[in-house]
């Protein structure tokens, strides 16, 4: 037997003895659901708001990354969402688009105005006489042979041209008289040609109360005996010109001198007419 005055066995090292707490520990109690409704009390969880909601919080975050991009790459991005034929067709147009609109603006960076100039006067009517006479008007008729020089890689069609004629005064105003007018002309690229436009010279004694406009033509053309000049008019032409699917109406104005289409040997193609013009 052990003897009395053998020591307890000690404790091991993490064993270490505690000593009591001075302050109490104090169990907490949990109402009951009848204490709870005695005295106004839940024990329920508050219900988190919306800007708690963790759902929410990702789908707002989600919201604002697109919204922060442009409508282009959204349209990116949602092309890629779709199936593979869909997204195929999508680029395939989008490319289009961007090669039409590289190709309209290579051109039109490019485009020069064509030339044009007035090579002289072919005494051939295309309408058939070369003078004619409508109520109190004498028209005499001729062909203008137009040079025009189209350096543009691209044709011109060119359509609808109406020319108006003004003949100028002294006085620095003007009266009209004639025009004329070609359906279509087509104009080929890199191309120096000439072709001519139908015109008529128009004369209405009531459009020329003085007749300062018949004395002039007539000693212009030499039909007074004297030396043949050169008629100066200004003209008003407007027309519409397409180049590929793009027509724009350009109206040009400007002035240009011939020779008289009439000679002495003409007059008898007025035959009594004259009398009325003083001739």
């Amino acid at each position: 037997m052990a003897s009395a005055n053998q020591l307890p066995p000690t404790l091991p090292a993490h064993e270490v003895p505690m000593s009591p707490s001075p302050t109490p520990t104090v169990n907490p109690q949990f109402l009951s659901h009848e204490d709870n409704e005695k005295y106004g009390q839940d024990s329920r969880l508050p219900e988190l708001g919306e800007e708690h909601d963790y759902s929410g919080l990702e789908k707002k975050k989600k919201r604002q990354r697109m919204e922060n991009r442009n409508r282009c790459v959204r349209c990116l991005c949602c092309a890629c969402c779709l199936p593979a034929w869909a997204t195929g067709i999508l680029w395939f147009i989008l490319i289009a688009i961007v090669i039409v609109i590289v190709v309209i603006g290579s051109i039109a960076a490019t485009f020069v105005m064509p030339t044009v100039e007035l090579a002289g006067i072919s005494n051939t009517s295309m309408t058939g006489s070369q003078i004619s006479f409508s109520g109190n008007s004498i028209n005499i008729n001729f062909g203008l042979i137009v040079n025009v020089n189209n350096p543009n890689t691209l044709g011109i069609q060119l359509s609808n041209l109406d020319a108006t004629a003004y003949y100028p005064n002294e006085h620095g105003g003007s009266t009209r008289i004639g025009g004329g007018y070609l359906d279509s002309q087509y104009l080929p690229k890199y191309s120096k040609f000439n072709f001519t436009f139908p015109f008529a010279l128009q004369y209405n004694p009531t459009l020329d109360t003085d007749q300062s406009v018949l004395n002039d033509l007539v000693q212009k053309c030499g039909l007074t005996g004297g030396p043949a000049e050169d008629i100066t008019i200004d003209y008003k032409i407007q027309l519409a010109a397409k180049v590929l699917f793009i027509t724009v109406h350009p109206t040009i104005a400007s002035s240009a001198s011939f020779a008289c289409p009439l000679d002495n040997g003409g007059l008898s193609g007025l035959g009594d007419g004259t009398t009325g013009f003083g001739l």
